[in-house]
């Protein structure tokens, strides 16, 4: 009478533990769920603060791979704003750079040349006139506050780059590519200004410079410098070569 009944119990306990161990895994289910929850919400959280960092931009492509679909658009359209960030921010340091105060242009005098020479000077003449040479050959005078072309004046067969006047007596000092200086005084009795021969000669001026426009001029000290280099290194490979040859027929020798 006793047997059954201990099969009994050991079948109900048998049954209880069946009880007891078929929801562990249902917990465990439900145990997983927040986690995944918690770990997406700090992963999206975590791609929010580096939306605008240019340090970590490797970071996005790795989350949007272990997400979901929804997660990967959102990832997607993340990085999309990313690049779009950075592109604004370039723009606005570039317009910051166009921003930079410069001080403003209050006159412009035209009609001289500069292209052959490094150095051009301008100088004031008194108060009221400003006065430079060009690679015509010619000094250009103009009225300083309406910058209208008023003299020219032949002072050399090729270039005119030293322009000088007296800071007290109307003489002017100029000098170029000749072998001489000349000397300017206001010795004529009435104004003397060919306004045709001007005109030509600042057209002639302006389709020059725009020929010559990507010429870059260098001094001629400069290309003697220059070639002397050249030429000494062509010097050292040539006997760097001599050497070398020599080198290899005492090798020659020494085998025989």
């Amino acid at each position: 009478g006793k047997e059954p009944g201990t099969s009994d119990q050991t079948s109900t306990e048998s049954a209880a533990n069946q009880h007891t161990t078929n929801p562990e895994p249902q917990s465990q289910t439900e145990a997983i769920g927040p986690l995944a929850h918690e770990e997406t919400s700090a992963r999206d959280s975590a791609l929010q603060d580096t939306d605008d960092s240019d340090d970590d931009p490797v970071l996005i492509p790795g989350a949007r791979y272990r997400a979901g679909p929804g997660d990967r658009r959102s990832a997607v359209a993340r990085i999309q704003e990313f690049f779009r960030r950075r592109k604004e921010r370039k723009e606005m340091e570039e317009l910051d750079t166009l921003n930079i105060r410069r001080p403003l242009v209050k006159m412009v005098y035209k009609g001289h040349r500069n292209s052959r020479t490094m150095i051009k000077e301008a100088n004031f003449w008194g108060a009221n006139f400003v006065m430079s040479g060009s690679d015509c050959g010619h000094i250009f005078i103009w009225d300083r506050h309406t910058a209208e072309h008023l003299m020219l004046l032949e002072a050399d067969n090729h270039v005119v780059n030293c322009l000088q006047p007296h800071p007290f007596d109307p003489i002017l000092a100029s000098s170029g590519i000749d072998y001489d200086i000349k000397i300017w005084s206001p010795l004529e009795e009435s104004r003397i200004f060919n306004r045709k021969l001007a005109d030509e000669v600042i057209t002639r001026n302006e389709l020059m410079l725009e020929e010559t426009r990507n010429t870059i001029t260098v001094p001629a000290s400069f290309m003697l410098r220059m070639l002397a280099s050249l030429n000494h290194i062509r010097a050292d490979r040539s006997e760097g070569d001599r050497s070398e040859g020599s080198g290899q027929e005492n090798e020659d020798e020494d085998e025989e």
